[in-house]
C-alpha cells in the first residue's frame, strides 16, 4: 500500500516517539494537523494512458488500509494489478466527507473519487508531493509504481 499527497504528509509529520506512545491514534491526531496545514498540492497520475489530477491517492493490492479502513475495497492480493483510489478535491472540508465515505463504504460513489485497476502508474507534480509506503515516508514525486507477476519469495526458518 502506498499513499500520495495528503496521506504522505500525515506520515511525514508523525514522529517515531508519537507512534510508539500512541500507536494508530498518533496518525489520527496528526491527520487533523495535516488537514489544517497541508497545502493540498495537486499531482498528476498517469494511469496507463489516462491522466488525472488529485490531492490524495492510495495505491494498493489489498483491501485494508491502516487496519480496518477499506480505501481500495476491490483490491485482491491474487490479482496481478494495483488498485488506485484518487481523491480529487482541493477543498479541505471535502476530506471530512471522504473520511465519512470510507468509513461507510460509500466513497467510490462520490463524483470526485476515481477508482481504477492498473499494472503501471506514474506520479508527477510541479511541486514535490510526499509519498509513503506501508506507513513509512519513501520519498516524493515523481515516482512510478507497477505490479509484478513474479510474486513474493518468503524464507522462513
Amino acid at each position: 500500500m502506498a499513499g500520495i499527497g495528503f496521506d504522505g504528509d500525515v506520515i511525514s509529520r508523525t514522529g517515531q516517539n508519537l507512534k510508539k506512545a500512541l500507536g494508530m491514534v498518533a496518525y489520527w491526531l496528526v491527520a487533523h494537523v495535516s488537514l489544517l496545514k497541508y497545502p493540498m498540492t495537486l499531482f498528476e497520475l498517469s494511469l496507463e494512458g489516462e491522466v488525472h489530477q488529485g490531492t490524495f491517492a492510495v495505491i494498493g493490492n489489498a483491501r485494508n488500509y491502516g487496519g480496518e479502513l477499506q480505501i481500495t475495497p476491490k483490491a485482491s492480493v491474487q490479482e496481478n494489478c494495483l488498485d488506485v483510489c484518487l481523491f480529487t478535491s482541493q477543498k479541505r472540508w471535502r476530506y471530512l466527507l471522504y473520511l465519512w465515505g470510507v468509513l461507510s463504504g460509500r466513497h467510490l460513489r462520490y463524483p470526485d473519487v476515481l477508482y481504477r485497476k492498473v499494472k503501471h502508474l506514474k506520479v508527477s507534480s510541479d511541486c514535490p508531493v510526499p509519498i509513503q509506503m506501508d506507513g513509512e515516508l519513501i520519498g516524493q514525486s515523481p515516482m512510478e509504481f507497477s505490479s509484478s507477476s513474479e510474486g513474493l519469495q518468503v524464507v522462513v526458518p
